[in-house]
């Protein structure tokens, strides 16, 4: 009965462990090639040196095999090294003008079940990216139903619509969309850039919505609003008419894009989630008063174990005295500033905390390179 006991737990407990391990890690060249072990978050029980340790499946891929205690096989983990190691800094505030994934619903029909925020993305089962297409559609159809679908918040939503009441119910719709954020970073290989660090959102409907294309500006900042009781702060700011870059898409993780000049600007190196520790750090931000990118101290209260790409890598906490008098905290626009931290950039500022302005989240880099 005890053996019977001993193997059970024996073979339950890799399983168990097994579970809670990543299927890919994603490393630098740097960081596949080191001689020191590298700790994958699931377990402190096992522990693999990557980079001596690899094997090569048959399409190619890298694969490492994690022993429990170093004695028992639990797991096959692929291994991902990253595109680049290096890129160009970012720090900087710039403006979007975008093309919407979709029709944006702007204000609220109850007759029609339609809620501002909606986006339409087909109309009889026929895809629909602007309110043209929209609207070419509606002229075809003249009379009758049409049946719409699209997102309503985290889900989604299907309306069956008169066509004549559609004209006369007064539904506003866009398809385009406009925001600041800050460079994550650039990479100096081809100036591709990624910023923001989370999904694009619409200031007029306050929805995250996707893009299909557009435009990236300059930002001249000429004041700021600071954080006060439960409003987060913001920058006061114009968007300059020439085009500085484009916007080629943007998903869960930010707006990613191509400048249209060659940047120069300072060279980091990158590392992985599995170096980020607790700490000091500090965010590369455009500083409200002066409009100069400069440096600001943080710290890195907490990281996370995640699996899979998410926006809340890290709990990070203002700690920059001057920062914190400027603007309470963490204010709108700041989201896509580079995390770094022992000189390498780790992540980047994905949201501020409601109830302590000084703290906020990040995500990882490299969830938010290709």
């Amino acid at each position: 009965m005890v053996f019977l006991s001993f193997a059970i737990i024996f073979i339950a407990t890799p399983i168990a462990i097994a579970s809670n391990l990543p299927n890919e890690v994603r490393l630098t060249t740097e960081e596949y090639s080191s001689s020191q072990p590298i700790q994958i978050p699931g377990s402190k029980f096992v522990k693999q040196n990557i980079g001596k340790k690899a094997s090569v499946g048959d399409e190619g891929s890298r694969y490492v095999e994690l022993r429990l205690f170093g004695l028992v096989p639990i797991k096959k983990v692929k291994v991902d090294i990253l595109p680049f190691s290096e890129v160009i800094i970012g720090g900087d505030l710039i403006g979007f003008r975008a093309k919407i994934d979709g029709v944006l619903v702007t204000n609220d029909n109850k007759e029609l079940n339609l809620r501002k925020g909606d986006i339409i993305n087909s109309v009889d089962k026929v895809s629909v990216n602007s309110v043209q297409e929209f609207n070419d559609i509606l002229t075809i159809k003249k009379d009758g139903e049409i049946t719409i679908e699209g997102e309503r918040g985290n889900g989604v939503f299907t309306a069956r619509i008169e066509v004549e009441k559609f004209g006369s119910l007064g539904v506003f719709l866009k398809d385009e969309t406009s925001g600041i954020g800050t460079i994550t970073y650039i990479n100096p290989e081809n100036n591709n850039f990624a910023s923001l660090g989370h999904r694009m959102n619409d200031f007029e409907t306050a929805t995250h919505v996707d893009l299909r294309g557009g435009t990236v500006h300059s930002i001249d900042v000429v004041g700021i609003e600071k954080n006060t009781g439960k409003k987060v702060g913001s920058y006061k700011s114009v968007l300059n008419q020439s085009k500085k870059g484009d916007i080629l898409t943007s998903n869960n993780f930010g707006v990613f894009g191509c400048m249209g000049e060659v940047h120069e600007g300072r060279i980091h190196k990158v590392t992985s989630r599995y170096n980020v520790k607790p700490g000091k750090a500090q965010i590369r931000s455009t500083c409200p008063t002066s409009g100069q990118v400069r440096e600001f101290d943080v710290e890195i209260v907490k990281t996370r174990f995640q699996k899979k790409p998410s926006t809340k890598s890290m709990i990070i906490r203002i700690t920059d005295k001057d920062l914190l008098k400027e603007t309470g905290g963490i204010i709108h626009g700041m989201s896509g500033s580079p995390i770094i931290q022992n000189g390498r950039v780790v992540g980047a500022l994905t949201h501020v905390i409601l109830g302590d302005f000084a703290k906020g989240y990040g995500i990882y880099i490299d969830f938010i390179m290709p």
